[in-house]
């Protein structure tokens, strides 16, 4: 396996996807501000997204799916209004889903095998984490 150490700059795509890196996402990837599109899905990243991705204020594309992070999803990826897909799914994130005009329109598809999470769109309510 790879360990995932840091991103290169000037970039507006990333895609690492499928290829068994493994380690944490750096917290410098928030100093990345002409990042458009973000894929790192289908590898072995754990740890947290790091708050600084809502520094990413053009942020389109963000896919994280198929990993094995953990914790909350940071409230500042709801600051994110130009973010249009989203996929956080099948990682061990737990909590409730934080609240925004954009992270508020995706599916429950977006967020899917994370038996943690709780909240809209989810149908799991966050006051008593029982179905609604």
């Amino acid at each position: 396996m790879l360990e995932f150490h840091a991103i290169l700059l000037d970039f507006s795509t990333i895609d690492l996807s499928s290829n068994s890196f493994y380690g944490e996402i750096p917290n410098a990837i928030g100093d990345r501000i002409s990042l458009h599109q973000i894929n790192f899905s289908h590898n072995a990243l754990n740890g947290s997204i790091p708050k600084s991705v809502g520094q990413l204020k053009n942020l389109e594309s963000l896919d994280l799916s198929v990993n094995q992070l953990t914790g909350r999803i940071p409230e500042e990826l709801g600051g994110l209004t130009f973010l249009s897909k989203l996929n956080l799914s099948y990682n061990k994130f737990v909590g409730a889903i934080p609240k925004g005009r954009q992270i508020q329109t995706f599916s429950a598809d977006s967020f899917e095998g994370n038996l943690g999470l709780c909240g809209f769109p989810l149908d799991i309510n966050c006051s008593n984490t029982t179905r609604i």
